[in-house]
């Protein structure tokens, strides 16, 4: 079994796709029992959803999935904090856990753009009514770990391996060797330069979310009083938020 961990957003459904098609399969048994073709090309607008995976949200009663996995399986998990991943190690099987560190703020805007009914947007919705979307924007990329950092990648931990941002969608192609090597799989030669041509695509619809969030074409006086006041609301919400989980 293989877990791949991180945030909505990741890209982990294209590293998902690529660690089946990459290491041969013609046809991929989800945890459901539903068998499905591994397709050559899963790319669906700026994402790679055309592939059907194996994908949940961390909780006790969706880890009673795990019970109808294989070897073959290669799991998505979305963790919503710490003790999540925590429990996640404790599975046995390899781990691929994408590190938010990096690039928090381009993980953000990625979310934003890509995941249409996720917390931000609901966020940006709700304080629009009391203030001007571009500021609420700036303010958001200050704290953009709020959404992206649900827990910290462990240090000093030797059984899984850590992927961020750039690995996905600017170096991939140089990545996947690495992660082949970690996962002791095989690399199909036969289909290397389809997926190269499938990665080319991806890796250049998936640039410049950042610039699409912040609509740098709209210029707005930047009120550092009414800005405050909205770190304040964020604060407030993220706490909300935690109090609810």
């Amino acid at each position: 079994m293989i877990l791949t961990i991180g945030p909505g957003g990741s890209g982990l459904t294209f590293l998902n796709w690529s660690i089946v098609y990459l290491r041969g399969d013609n046809f991929y048994t989800l945890l459901n029992k539903k068998t499905t073709r591994v397709i050559d090309n899963p790319i669906l607008n700026t994402t790679a959803h055309g592939y059907q995976k194996d994908h949940f949200l961390f909780s006790t009663k969706n880890l009673i999935k795990l019970h109808s996995a294989t070897e073959q399986s290669v799991i998505y998990i979305v963790p919503t904090h710490q003790d999540d991943l925590e429990y996640i190690l404790q599975f046995e099987g390899k781990k691929i856990i994408f590190n938010s560190d990096k690039s928090s703020t381009e993980l953000m805007a990625r979310m934003w753009y890509n995941i249409p009914d996720c917390s931000i947007n609901k966020l940006i919705e709700d304080l629009s009514v009391k203030y001007d979307k571009q500021i609420i924007k700036q303010v958001l990329i200050d704290c953009s770990k709020f959404f992206t950092n649900y827990y910290c990648v462990p240090k000093n931990y030797s059984y899984y391996f850590s992927v961020d941002y750039l690995d996905i969608f600017q170096n991939f192609d140089q990545k996947i060797y690495e992660i082949f090597e970690y996962l002791e799989l095989t690399l199909c030669q036969d289909r290397i330069n389809n997926w190269l041509s499938v990665y080319n695509e991806y890796r250049s619809l998936n640039q410049n979310f950042l610039s699409l969030f912040l609509d740098q074409q709209v210029e707005v006086k930047v009120d550092n009083d009414k800005k405050m006041k909205i770190f304040k609301d964020i604060i407030q919400w993220k706490n909300d938020v935690n109090q609810n989980k």
